[in-house]
């Protein structure tokens, strides 16, 4: 299975509307149509969850992160746990119809 084929039936099949797989250096792997996220701010994100010990972690929730051009408030970010379940961050912002809306970040 390609990571395209991984994206279009694990994560769009499983009812997200956007997602993507992103290499460390920001490279796009694969994405879902319309889910825009510019290197730079997928390289952020790496480093921000692929820091040795979270030593960016603070930082994550003063800044928030940007998605897509879209600017996010972190509002939780939970770390591998004693399951061994990697780290997942969920951020939310406010679209122009002041809905919320929320992403949901798994490392």
């Amino acid at each position: 299975m390609s990571w395209q084929q991984y994206v279009d039936s694990q994560i769009i099949g499983a009812g997200f509307m956007y997602g993507g797989i992103f290499g460390h250096n920001g490279a796009k792997w694969a994405s879902s149509p319309g889910f825009a996220i510019a290197p730079q701010e997928a390289q952020s994100l790496a480093q921000f969850l692929g820091s040795s010990k979270y030593k960016h972690l603070k930082a994550l929730y003063e800044k928030g992160l940007t998605l897509c051009g879209q600017k996010y408030a972190v509002s939780v970010v939970e770390l591998i746990d004693e399951n061994g379940w990697p780290p997942v961050v969920v951020a939310s912002c406010k679209d122009t119809d002041k809905r919320t809306q929320k992403a949901v970040v798994i490392w």
